[in-house]
This record gives structure tokens, C-alpha cells and sequence, in this order.
């Protein structure tokens, strides 16, 4: 799955992160959020595609945290592959987590 859509556009950076959002992780974050959502609103007005945007958001913000963690903590690898400021360099790293 990528997700062209929620970048608004296709250029290297947004394809960096879109590698990056779909690398390892066990994606329990959207997990909580979808089950969130399931179990106490029965708000018929709310459509799936913003649950689906908000799970997708919370991962989004996750990945980005551990690109920031990694260059904090020095990190070589994540999900046993280098990390971003590994593999491309440090301001591609920046930019991914920030974007």
C-alpha cells in the first residue's frame, strides 16, 4: 500500500518515507485507533476513510519519532536494516521524520 494521497505528492523525499512508513513495526497503533473507534462510536456521520487517515496518521507520527530517536540514540539499525541517516544521510533523515 502507499500513501501517495495523504504526501499531496510524489518526489524523493515522500518516497523515502513512504518506504520508511512501511518498513517492520507491528502496526498496533492503528490497531488502537481503528478498535478506538469500533467500540465507542457509533456515529454512523464519521466516515471509514477518516478512521482509516487517523490510524495511518498515528503510525505516521510513530516512524517519525524513531527516525528522530535513532539519531538521538546513534542508532546503525532498525527492524534489522539501516536506518534513514544510515542508508541516505543525516538531512534526508531529518526531512523524512519531519515531513
Amino acid at each position: 500500500m502507499t500513501y501517495w494521497h495523504l504526501f499531496g505528492n510524489k518526489d524523493q523525499s515522500v518516497k523515502i518515507a513512504n518506504q520508511w512508513l512501511q518498513t517492520g513495526g507491528k502496526r498496533w497503533r492503528p490497531l488502537i485507533m481503528t478498535s478506538v473507534y469500533q467500540t465507542l462510536c457509533n456515529d454512523k456521520q464519521i466516515k471509514e476513510d477518516i478512521v482509516r487517515k487517523l490510524a495511518v496518521s498515528v503510525e505516521r507520527f510513530h516512524k517519525a519519532s524513531l527516525v528522530h530517536d535513532d539519531i538521538a540514540d546513534n542508532d546503525s539499525e532498525r527492524y534489522g536494516k539501516p536506518t534513514l541517516h544510515e542508508e541516505y544521510d543525516m538531512p534526508i533523515a531529518l526531512n523524512t521524520g519531519d515531513l
